[in-house]
């Protein structure tokens, strides 16, 4: 801002007066676009899930084959369509029934594989019924399952291939069953 002035005292000289303002703005040393968060979490602990057999697979007894055979057992325990072995007297199949328990809450999926513990029988097909659903390829899994809670049956059945190659005598053919959360 500028000005002018009559200074008597001078002898009838102006002068020129200059005025400035001076604004200054005041930065804190301490000031900054710092933000503190402090964020929320959260886990959810389940149940490990558990499994108890109520009765296990029982293919039956066959007589000893002179070619390949095939023995297939419905989750219903039923001897299954596909069965080309000779049944011995008197001898019936049974399906596997395990009890799955756990979460109340979370979903679970199964599948199933053959072990192949023993030279000569293999596993071609295991299917259950969980939950006495449909009956499923657990080959191939099945997922979205519901929560099992305090114990949800499933039946268990599957379709071994024997050899002529395997001798006479009690056999305990295996399966990897997984059951996981999702």
């Amino acid at each position: 801002m500028m000005g002018l002035s009559y200074n008597r005292q001078r002898s009838g000289v102006l002068c020129l007066s200059s005025f400035m303002v001076l604004v200054m703005a005041s930065l804190s040393p301490t000031a900054s676009y710092a933000f503190s968060f402090s964020p929320s979490a959260s886990i959810t602990i389940v149940s490990a899930v558990g499994v108890s057999e109520q009765q296990g697979l029982n293919f039956a007894t066959i007589n000893k084959p002179e070619t390949s055979v095939v023995v297939e057992v419905t989750p219903d325990g039923a001897l299954g369509s596909n069965t080309t072995a000779s049944m011995a007297g008197g001898s019936s199949p049974t399906a596997g029934v395990y009890t799955i328990s756990g979460s109340a809450t979370q979903t679970i999926s199964i599948t199933a594989s053959n072990v192949g513990n023993v030279e000569g029988i293999s596993f071609n097909a295991i299917s259950g019924k969980y939950n006495n659903g449909s009956t499923v390829n657990l080959v191939s899994g099945v997922s979205g399952l519901v929560p099992p809670g305090a114990g949800k049956a499933l039946a268990l059945g599957g379709t071994l291939t024997i050899q002529p190659t395997i001798g006479t005598g009690t056999f305990a053919p295996q399966i990897a069953l997984n059951i996981n959360y999702e």
